[in-house]
């Protein structure tokens, strides 16, 4: 008791979800946001965590978005992510205008953070000027802002941080310490819930709103005015599927059942 208050309990629950970038031909990554928030959000959120052993948490994964840190960690093609190992004289033409349109998409405060960063995305907004020497620089500060923090003590950071200007040198070493990142993901998440520090939940396994998959007319129930499709989409054992594929996933990848499941919105 505090001042006469009641104490509150109060439960962070954190919820990680990405929509699944990848082509079902082939399975290659379309967009790059799985591996940039893997090293900007997902895994210092768990180590922060970890040096606080009496502060708990619930964190849900959805299976779709484990699917698609592991494929990141075994090496699946991504679009951005294999263009960036390329050598800068290789990228011509449209591959190189896309390169340096996507490296100017930097996380929140980065170009407040560094100067030389803002400078340099300035200096970017016309592909055609782009020689080889600023797009290797702009590869590698793309890289940098999408580290936590937390992670710009790491020898690779460090030394693309002290360049004049990073080169093709300090990006390949950024990328190699994106991809270590990246596998230490999952293994943390695994680590803290068997320690009992978080409880792990999941999700129905594509994130689908669970009850419009059940049949698509629920949705009147509270809006009775909602234009709906003529044809109503009933599929209860696609629900099925997704519920059981999700706690099968979670427990194979975690090694224990989910605590609970969140059936999304």
């Amino acid at each position: 008791m505090n001042g006469g208050q009641a104490p509150v309990e109060l439960l962070f629950l954190w919820h990680h979800h990405q929509p699944d970038y990848r082509r079902s031909a082939d399975g290659r990554a379309r967009l790059p946001w799985v591996r940039l928030h893997a090293t900007k959000d997902y895994l210092d959120m768990a180590l922060r965590l970890e040096r606080h052993p009496s502060l708990r948490a619930t964190f849900n994964l959805v299976p779709s978005l484990v699917d698609q840190i592991e494929d990141a960690v075994a090496g699946v093609p991504d679009d951005l992510f294999e263009a960036l190992a390329r050598p800068v004289a290789a990228l011509e033409g449209r591959a190189r205008a896309e390169v340096i349109r996507r490296c100017r998409m930097l996380p929140p405060h980065a170009r407040e953070r560094w100067p030389r960063l803002r400078e340099l995305v300035d200096a970017t907004r016309d592909p055609a000027s782009v020689d080889h020497a600023r797009l290797a620089a702009l590869e590698a500060w793309f890289l940098l802002a999408w580290l936590d923090p937390m992670f710009l003590g790491e020898p690779e950071a460090v030394a693309a941080l002290a360049a004049p200007r990073p080169g093709e040198r300090h990006r390949d070493a950024l990328l190699a310490l994106h991809a270590r990142l990246t596998a230490e993901v999952l293994p943390a998440y695994r680590r803290l819930a068997e320690k009992g520090q978080i409880e792990l939940s999941t999700s129905p396994y594509y994130h689908p709103i669970l009850p419009l998959i059940v049949d698509s007319r629920c949705a009147q129930r509270a809006r009775p005015d909602l234009v709906a499709p003529f044809e109503p989409f009933v599929a209860p054992e696609d629900a099925r599927l997704q519920v059981r594929g999700a706690m099968e996933r979670h427990a194979r990848v975690f090694g224990a059942p989910p605590a609970g499941m969140w059936p999304s919105e």
